[in-house]
């Protein structure tokens, strides 16, 4: 799919749904750095996004198993839970 058609649908949901719209890229950043920030495993957080490096240890040893994805979320979720209320909270405290 067009990645316009997909920005645009994004952001029509967001006004029908009175959600404050957050472009994909920053999206990406925020939890990227919400992962670091909980300790959750950086080649994971990697592989999830996409951004596998090319070394044996990450295409052959590091691989994104279930329970890894989980291991992650957990901490994220955790994290999440301790130090922010509200989704606005993450939003609005990204660049601190």
């Amino acid at each position: 799919m067009n990645p316009l058609i997909v920005t645009k649908r994004w952001r029509k949901y967001c006004d029908r749904n009175n959600i404050k719209y957050i472009p994909f890229g920053n999206m990406r950043s925020v939890y990227a750095t919400l992962c670091a920030e909980a300790e959750c495993v950086d080649s994971i957080v990697c592989k999830t996004m996409r951004h596998c490096g090319g070394s044996i240890k990450e295409k052959n040893y590091q691989a994104a198993t279930l329970n890894a994805l989980k291991f992650n979320a957990d901490m994220l979720a955790e994290y999440i839970n301790f130090k922010y209320t509200t989704p606005e909270e993450i939003i609005d405290n990204r660049d601190k």
